[in-house]
């Protein structure tokens, strides 16, 4: 490996005198110094201050002639004189009186919403009942949009938590003021200034907690990313003193961090943007105030490493969204982006009959017909369609679980739709009290395909005059509202059900909002009873395709496909106006039969709110105990910069350095865990077919072995493993199985044997090509 060395030589980034520090934007230089050796194998890095004076080039060719001194690659030179930074470990007394904060003091707090500007606030509140200015780019929602919000989201995200710290700080006295404004422009900062004023009359001390995280090697940074993290570092500590440093203060905080003492890898622009904060405040300019940088360590709990999902080392760039409204009653916004799009709203029993009149237990709970009406309107509305006379259409749809909204809450409904080879994959979606659950998945796109001929359906069978066909037996554990007395008429016959469907008073209003109304598709496709017994709940469509909205009258042709077993029962469905047009044609509809105690019991929980689990032991700074260390480090008089760590300097610096290119790159991928069981016991598998589908079943259940007459729910399988299963043994075999497959068939052999079949039906140009067997992710049991 070669040797490389770079010298960086700078002029007035040192404080050895008291007043030689005038030039603080330069020791952004140090990201360089402290971060592209670990990043960089065989290069060696010296950072020299030279001094300005005559004297000052000898010293400075000297040192760039002599070789580095490996345990101080950082000096500053004055005179005949080398200089080199050090850290002298102190305790701290508790705080004296009177304390830093004064009562009811006015406090302005950028990055007032992030953890560690919350945290602060926080203590700020309960003791001084402070009047407390918090500054965020984006603010929060409107004060009357709170609680609609956490009932949403729960304390989980960023503004949810803000919203309850809020409510506990005006709970303790304090007086809170939230703006929304970008710290490094003046011009928002003097509005900011001028709200502070008219508010509270002034202001006694200034946080300067903005901040935004790095990560990515400087090798491969973006000039826009590095800047990005900079910004509310340098340009808005420049921005805040051109604002503010008139004003007489007690004190203003810069939030550094101990990534500008020790670099670290991946962390060139954050190490950067943080030496210049420490190097701003021993320049001593700026504020009529002592100016401290305090270089925390990590805290627990809070703060950016908490709030940010990935490593900071490898975090991606933010991304660009478009955001529109929605003329729909269920979705309401639409966002894009890059990586696709979510249309949401917010839905409850109060204020969507969809909800109020659709009840499982006596719990409202969201039709399945409602998903497939809301994922129509998502695709109407994000993917352009190909032609006039274009029809959406919806493949695959499987329900993994009821999306229930029990009554007194609210949750958002979301459609997330990605961009795939034939249109896009879809996910219907609930978030509620912060917690996200997924309800059904399916692909969606437009069809060019041309429509029937039209023709009035009819049936050679009786007519069933007592309704007992809908809202008992098959669904008999559900109770609905007027808007389901939609079925006039019902003929049965031999493997064939039609059903005259008539909006009734109290749904005629709603037909213009919606395209599939979905009262009336759920009797449209629920009527039948020609086939099992006992209850059934949708599980999979296998296609629908939408080629117009329901009119106040029309028929639904239903015709039963055979079964092996009462489990499953699936039919294909027609549903044609009064002129005998297709509007909607179904393929492969399919209900599973279930346990009603299994159903219902869980629908009327709320998501829980966690109990206290015993605080972890940890390195890292508790929130209780950095607000304390920031009260004490600016009452004690250590100068304008303190770290603030759980461990030595020496020792993070120790451990920091253990991260180089080269550990990473010996480090191997963390092996998948172990399967967790084996099979029934059965033979193994003996075909090509059957080892490739046994292959599928092992990765997807995690066991060891599986023979061909194993079972798969007696493997551990569910339903949500099932639809799994079957995506990957599509894959892997190039025949497109049925959802109900796995229902009717569970077994290697059961399935091999319908794979053959499907294969020879299958037309002679159209053979089917095994693909490699995919991986898949292992998923819960239960």
């Amino acid at each position: 490996m070669h040797a490389y060395r770079l010298d960086l030589v700078t002029a007035g980034t040192g404080d050895v005198r008291g007043d030689d520090l005038v030039r603080p934007e330069h020791a952004t230089l140090a990201g360089l110094a402290r971060v592209l050796p670990v990043e960089l194998p065989g290069l060696t890095v010296r950072l020299v201050d030279a001094d300005t004076a005559a004297r000052g080039v000898a010293a400075l060719v000297a040192e760039l002639r002599a070789p580095v001194d490996p345990e101080h690659p950082e000096v500053a030179l004055r005179r005949d004189r080398r200089w080199v930074a050090g850290y002298e470990q102190v305790t701290v007394d508790a705080e004296g009186e009177p304390g830093v904060l004064r009562e009811a003091g006015r406090y302005l707090i950028t990055g007032g919403l992030g953890g560690i500007g919350v945290t602060l606030a926080e203590d700020f509140a309960r003791r001084a009942r402070a009047k407390l200015v918090l500054l965020a780019r984006s603010g929060l929602p409107e004060r009357d949009g709170w609680d609609e919000h956490l009932a949403v989201h729960g304390g989980a995200d960023r503004a949810g938590r803000a919203i309850a710290a809020i409510r506990r700080m005006e709970a303790a006295g304090a007086e809170v003021l939230v703006l929304a404004a970008d710290v490094t422009d003046p011009d928002d900062l003097r509005r900011v200034r001028e709200a502070a004023i008219s508010r509270f009359g002034g202001l006694d001390g200034i946080v300067h907690a903005a901040g935004l995280p790095g990560g990515g090697m400087a090798e491969i940074k973006e000039r826009a990313e590095a800047e990005r993290v900079l910004a509310p570092k340098l340009a808005g500590t420049l921005a805040l003193a051109q604002v503010f440093g008139d004003l007489p203060l007690d004190f203003v905080a810069l939030c550094s961090s101990i990534t500008a003492v020790i670099g670290g890898f991946g962390q060139v622009d954050y190490c950067a943007a943080n030496s210049f904060l420490d190097a701003w405040a021993r320049s001593g300019v700026g504020f009529r105030a002592p100016v401290v940088s305090q270089n925390w360590g990590g805290w627990a709990e809070v703060g950016m490493a908490v709030e940010t999902n990935a490593p900071a080392a490898f975090r991606a760039a933010g991304r660009d969204t478009v955001t529109s409204p929605v003329d729909h009653p269920v979705l309401t916004t639409r966002v894009a982006g890059p990586e696709g799009t979510v249309l949401h709203g917010l839905v409850s029993a109060a204020t969507h009959w969809l909800l109020d009149e659709h009840r499982i237990g006596g719990v409202p709970v969201v039709p399945g017909t409602a998903h497939l009406e809301s994922v129509r309107a998502a695709v109407t509305a994000a993917l352009p369609a190909p032609g006039p006379d274009a029809a959406v259409e919806l493949r695959d749809v499987v329900f993994l679980e009821p999306f229930s909204v029990p009554d007194g809450t609210v949750a958002q409904y979301r459609v997330e739709l990605t961009p795939a080879e034939d249109g896009v994959d879809f996910t219907v979606a609930s978030l509620a009290a912060g917690q996200l659950r997924t309800h059904v998945r399916g692909a969606a796109g437009w069809t060019t395909e041309p429509a029937p001929p039209a023709g009035t359906p009819a049936v050679a069978g009786r007519r069933v005059d007592d309704d007992a066909s809908f809202g008992r037996g098959r669904t008999s554990m559900l109770t609905f509202g007027p808007r389901w007395a939609a079925l006039a008429e019902h003929h049965l016959a031999e493997g064939e059900e039609l059903a005259r469907v008539e909006a009734p008073a109290a749904a005629l209003g709603d037909l213009p909002s919606w395209g599939l109304h979905p009262a009336l598709l759920d009797v449209a496709t629920a009527f039948g009873r020609g086939q099992g017994s006992g209850t059934y709940l949708p599980l999979s469509y296998g296609r629908i395709v939408v080629r117009g909205s329901l009119p106040a009258a029309f028929h639904s042709h239903l015709r039963h496909r055979p079964s092996a077993t009462e489990e499953v029962v699936a039919a294909d469905l027609s549903l044609r106006d009064t002129e005998g047009r297709e509007l909607v044609a179904i393929s492969d509809f399919v209900l599973r039969k279930v346990d009603q105690g299994a159903v219902t019991g869980g629908l009327a929980d709320t998501p829980a709110v966690a109990e206290a689990a015993p605080a972890p032991v940890t390195e890292d700074i508790r929130p209780v105990d950095g607000a304390e260390a920031f009260r004490r480090s600016l009452t004690a008089g250590l100068g304008a910069q303190v770290v603030i760590t759980t461990r030595t300097v020496a020792d993070i610096r120790r451990r920091s350095a253990r991260v180089t290119t080269d550990s990473l790159e010996a480090e191997t991928d963390t092996p998948v865990a172990a399967a967790t069981g084996a099979g029934g016991g059965s033979a193994a598998p003996a075909t090509e077919l059957e080892k490739t589908i046994a292959q599928v079943w092992r990765d997807g259940l995690g066991v060891t072995e599986v023979g061909v007459d194993d079972d798969f729910f007696a493997l551990g399988g569910n339903s949500l493993v099932a639809v799994q299963l079957i995506a990957a043994m599509r894959k892997a075999t190039g025949v497109r199985l049925p959802m109900r497959s796995l229902f009717e068939t569970p077994t290697v052999a059961g399935l091999a044997a319908r794979i053959e079949e499907l294969r020879a039906d299958q037309p002679a140009d159209e053979p089917a090509a095994p693909a490699a067997i995919p991986a898949i992710p292992r998923l819960p049991r239960a």
